[in-house]
């Protein structure tokens, strides 16, 4: 089967040499020299955007459930709850986003979309079969480690879509993301509680 135009493009952009001094050509410079990569660059950014709403969704939608959530887990102690939604998360967030940032220079950054969407859905589904609190601290972590790779890649992807002078429209509609996920979080964290009834509602 003949690779399609988009997926050509993303493997010219994928395969830039990204050694310093090298005389590969950059991929930006890979795609401005096939057919106009407007579109491309904004189906690009679609995409990664749908997956950054769902990044939010996934980290913001546990805080509408406290309550349920020390219930469910016996917890007892309001630093616990601090915890879960804080620094379990957000501590190895940041962390591990300098080395996914330093590794989107040097593999493949579709396949590391790719695996952090993976890593971060498996997780979150972990913690809807956490029992025990050192448990959920656990998923929380993985679910840190697997959203801190995606924006490192994603930013670099965005820049190799436009004009290396043009790329600000199309970072603050990725980034709009954040606003996004976190909305619907909180749009639709109460239905899915009522629809699924006979579980624990942090589930």
């Amino acid at each position: 089967m003949r690779p399609t135009p988009v997926a050509r493009r993303w493997r010219l952009m994928d395969e830039q040499d990204p050694r310093p001094g090298s005389s590969s050509p950059s991929g930006s410079e890979l795609l401005l020299s096939g057919s106009p990569p407007e579109a491309y660059g904004w189906y690009v950014v679609g995409l990664l955007t749908l997956v950054y709403v769902f990044s939010f969704l996934d980290r913001s939608i546990l805080s509408m459930m406290v309550e349920d959530l020390k219930a469910g887990l016996s917890l007892d102690r309001d630093w616990q709850v601090g915890f879960l939604m804080g620094p379990a998360f957000a501590i190895f967030c940041t962390i591990f986003g300098i080395p996914f940032g330093r590794l989107a220079h040097t593999r493949s950054r579709r396949h590391i979309v790719a695996a952090a969407l993976a890593v971060w859905s498996l997780m979150t589904v972990g913690c809807g079969l956490a029992r025990h609190f050192w448990k959920m601290a656990l998923l929380r972590v993985g679910v840190g480690v697997g959203e801190a790779s995606l924006s490192p890649s994603a930013y670099s992807i965005i820049s190799d879509c436009f004009d290396p002078a043009k790329p600000a429209r199309a970072i603050a509609v990725y980034s709009s993301g954040i606003y996004f996920g976190s909305g619907l979080a909180y749009m639709i964290g109460g239905k899915a509680v009522t629809a699924l009834r006979g579980t624990e509602p942090w589930q």
